[in-house]
């Protein structure tokens, strides 16, 4: 696990923790001065520190190395979600993230419209957005994946469809396999993907036809229906295998 602190620097040389989910860490951990600490600045760059002194309200850590993070995926994948359950969106981002992706963006579809005011939004996405930097640090990222939120399904497919490798399951799609699509694809060769899911009741036929229209080629998961927080996740999966990144 490490903790993540932007200010940081290549040339910083002492740190304070400040944060009470900071201090929180040491206190669970039961760090003493003289035990080593791993910081990130959230730009792939890690930082081995000692702790130099526990004081009352902060934690003072002097930086001996730095090094790029070396648990960084080689393409940007941008997981698109249409809106769930609360609970469900955490764990969506919280798997996601673990598995590698570099962004979850959530959207309202025909079958799942969230009626967010603007302070409502603001709050769900302070709330994931710390669920991905817990989630970033438990598994040792070296970024803290950003989650936002797109008003409408139209806005999602037009943003993945500019990723070089796009997936869109679709439940009512029988020609394309995962696998036939995915079949001669070059993982060395991607830089960005994008994976778009939908709600429990599945895509309508005008969005599949709004997604093909904006470039995506429908895809089938096989013959069961996952659910909506299973599928995002699934599908990070497989496209993170196949470009090695679960090797």
């Amino acid at each position: 696990m490490r903790l993540f602190l932007p200010d940081l620097t290549k040339t910083s040389d002492a740190v304070r923790l400040t944060a009470p989910s900071h201090l929180a860490h040491v206190k669970a951990q039961r760090l003493r001065v003289g035990d080593g600490i791993t910081l990130c600045d959230g730009r792939s760059t890690v930082f081995r520190a000692q702790i130099a002194a526990i004081e009352k309200a902060a934690v003072r850590c002097e930086i001996l190395s730095s090094a790029p993070a070396d648990t960084e995926p080689k393409t940007a994948l941008s997981v698109y979600a249409a809106w769930g359950k609360p609970d469900r969106q955490e764990y969506i981002v919280q798997k996601c993230v673990e598995l590698g992706a570099a962004a979850v963006t959530f959207f309202s579809s025909e079958n799942m419209t969230v009626h967010y005011s603007a302070e409502q939004l603001q709050k769900r996405l302070l709330r994931l957005q710390a669920v991905s930097e817990a989630a970033a640090e438990q598994c040792g990222r070296g970024i803290i994946p950003r989650v936002d939120a797109l008003p409408s399904f139209d806005g999602a497919v037009s943003a993945a469809a500019m990723a070089e490798l796009a997936v869109f399951p679709y439940e009512n799609e029988r020609g394309l396999s995962m696998r036939g699509y995915l079949e001669g694809k070059q993982p060395n060769a991607v830089k960005t993907a994008s994976v778009v899911t939908g709600s429990e009741g599945g895509f309508s036929p005008a969005e599949v036809q709004s997604a093909v229209a904006a470039g995506l080629e429908p895809v089938s998961l096989g013959r069961r229906i996952l659910r909506c927080d299973t599928a995002p996740i699934a599908v990070t999966a497989v496209v993170m295998w196949l470009l090695g990144e679960l090797e």
